[in-house]
């Protein structure tokens, strides 16, 4: 497998994301090994969000991936399975047992090619199942336009379920059962999204009727897929080529869809992650002649880009009117892009988009190409955010699919009448000699912590530094309790003074005020040659703010655009960790 580095490391930040979920980090593009045998620009690419800096691999194996591509990695990062909409695959490409055959009588003939049909699958892991995984998928429904319209529509129907065991077959997995119907009805072209639960470990799983008001919602626990009463919305989703999205943290639900000729809608709903409930706040006819488009939502889930294949808008969710917030942050630039042994090229316009699991939002094309669109500031109003056309190549060409991921870092709602579990501890440490800091990165809100270090010595704190006395191995635990249970987790660790030793780097480390409002000073100690990089990061562990390059002095931080909050702020000494803080915003 060969690998290739991407050149544009202001796409790719080498910090990686703490103490997450890791299940989107594997994208998979392209064709399949017979087809690079003919023309080696054809073949499968892998974008590996696993590496510092995220890299591209040219991966050989027997899969056309087209317009639908559901997959899903182990928390660790690890591909573990991924569908056209056709069959499934483990991370060795090969077919898992019993998986062929999917959506039976709705794949339109593109059997060989993969499924064209964007948002058409989901894989989701069965909640508190260790090898267990659900494959959601739609097949075609081919319908009449109602007159005077000419022609036919594209749709979807029946919504199917396939249970996929990785236990099986020696760990190559198996089908357990497949295209089990959920529900049979006539249902709006892809648009499979879903989020998690208030209780942070069920998923809410949506789609809309056809031409219809009624939105069908589901919920994935435990015990299965369950299908609760559809809702009557304030607002009909109009069928059409386009995207659905939940905002990062689950509290926002866009749909966009392409209707015809000059009517293209973007609808957009408060929801409420408890209860499953949507909220129209209005639906926005833009009225552009798009033949297609999509829709993505920033880290911090305030801004809302609309890729309207000309251009790219973005709208500010918090604003009091989100239509009249709509700004123009990049135009087609009128880019074409040659097809290597073809004589031809295609426009790079805007189509799909998908964030990215270190904070970016990548965007699509349509048709058969190597590019891909990056914005590489979603957090930030304006052209600040800064939209980078044709930023990224893979190595082969690819069609026009993006992954289809949830949040899969999205917790519990704090606070909520759902957030009844018990915590999950987690925790990494960093060495540096004989002192060690030690990391929570525990899941579902634990409201105590209980750290026992291996030597007889323990502490209360969620982020505490210890000093070993010697060398040697210690098995440290980490107890974490909220009101609705308690969990620990129990790692032996390496405590030696070999190598370079961080101890004391952080002694004049100052992020002043705290709490602080529109801007904060960082102090950095040290003398001329040393390089730092300052983190900060949400409640969830997101990066909503990153500085790279950073010399000793003084350096002012503006925080105007972060709402008020509980943040994790981060030092980096040459890559190594040496601070870290809790700090707040106040409005």
């Amino acid at each position: 497998m060969k690998k290739l580095t991407l050149a544009l490391l202001v796409l790719f930040p080498f910090f990686g994301l703490l103490g997450q979920s890791k299940q989107d980090y594997i994208w998979l593009f392209g064709y399949d090994s017979w087809a690079a045998t003919e023309n080696p620009i054809f073949g499968g690419s892998v974008i590996d969000f696993n590496q510092d800096p995220p890299a591209t691999f040219i991966d050989l194996r027997d899969m056309n991936i087209n317009a639908t591509l559901a997959s899903i990695c182990d928390t660790a990062g690890n591909l573990l399975l991924y569908s056209n909409g056709i069959y499934i695959a483990n991370a060795q490409h090969d077919t898992i047992a019993n998986s062929e055959g999917l959506n039976p009588g709705g794949t339109l003939g593109f059997d060989s090619y993969g499924m064209r049909l964007p948002q058409g699958a989901l894989l989701l892991p069965l909640p508190e199942s260790e090898s267990e995984f659900v494959l959601l998928h739609e097949g075609y429904k081919v319908i009449a336009n109602p007159p005077p319209l000419p022609g036919i529509d594209l749709a979807c129907g029946p919504f199917y379920e396939t249970r996929i065991d990785m236990s099986l077959n020696g760990g190559a997995g198996g089908v357990i059962y497949k295209n089990y119907i959920i529900l049979d009805d006539t249902l709006d072209a892809g648009k499979l999204v879903a989020t998690r639960h208030a209780n942070g470990r069920d998923w809410w799983v949506v789609l809309p009727e056809y031409d219809s008001p009624r939105i069908y919602r589901f919920l994935l626990s435990p015990g299965g897929i369950q299908i609760l009463p559809p809702q009557i919305l304030e607002d009909t989703l109009w069928n059409g080529l386009g995207q659905a999205v939940f905002s990062p943290d689950g509290s926002k639900y866009v749909h966009l869809s392409l209707y015809d000729w000059g009517n293209n809608f973007l609808t957009i709903f408060d929801f409420d992650r408890c209860s499953g409930i949507f909220s129209s706040i209005g639906q926005i006819n833009y009225a552009e002649t798009d033949a297609h488009g999509g829709v993505a939502i920033s880290p911090n889930s305030r801004y809302l880009y609309l890729c309207a294949q000309q251009e790219v808008y973005q709208f500010d969710m918090w604003a009091n009117d989100i239509e009249a917030s709509r700004g123009t942050v990049a135009v087609y630039d009128g880019y074409f892009e040659p097809i290597p042994g073809f004589n031809d090229s295609v426009a790079m316009t805007f189509f799909f988009a998908q964030l990215t699991p270190n904070g970016k939002i990548v965007i699509g094309q349509g048709s058969t190409v190597r590019s891909l669109h990056v914005i590489n500031q979603p957090d930030l109003p304006g052209e600040a955010c800064e939209v980078l056309q044709h930023a990224i190549m893979t190595p082969t060409l690819k069609g026009p699919a993006l992954p289809n991921y949830p949040n899969f870092r999205l917790g519990p709602l704090p606070g909520s009448g759902c957030d009844t579990l018990g915590p999950l501890a987690a925790f990494s440490h960093v060495p540096a000699g004989l002192a060690v800091d030690f990391n929570d990165e525990s899941l579902k809100n634990p409201t105590s912590w209980h750290w026992d270090f291996g030597d007889g010595q323990g502490s209360q704190e969620q982020y505490p530094q210890h000093q070993y006395e010697t060398e040697g191995a210690y098995d440290v635990c980490l107890e974490v309790r909220n009101a609705y249970g308690a969990d620990t987790l129990c790692k032996t660790i390496t405590v030696t003074t070999v190598g370079t030793s961080y101890a004391g780097a952080d002694a004049g480390v100052r992020l002043y005020p705290n709490p602080s409002r529109s801007e904060a000073t960082l102090a950095l100690p040290g003398s001329s040659g040393a390089v730092y990089d300052f983190v900060l990061q949400s409640a969830d562990g997101r990066i909503v703010l990153q500085k790279s390059g950073l010399t000793p002095g003084n350096h002012l931080l503006s925080l105007s655009h972060l709402p008020a909050a509980v943040y994790l702020a981060n030092v980096l000494l040459d890559g190594r960790q040496v601070w870290i803080e809790k700090f707040v915003i106040v409005m």
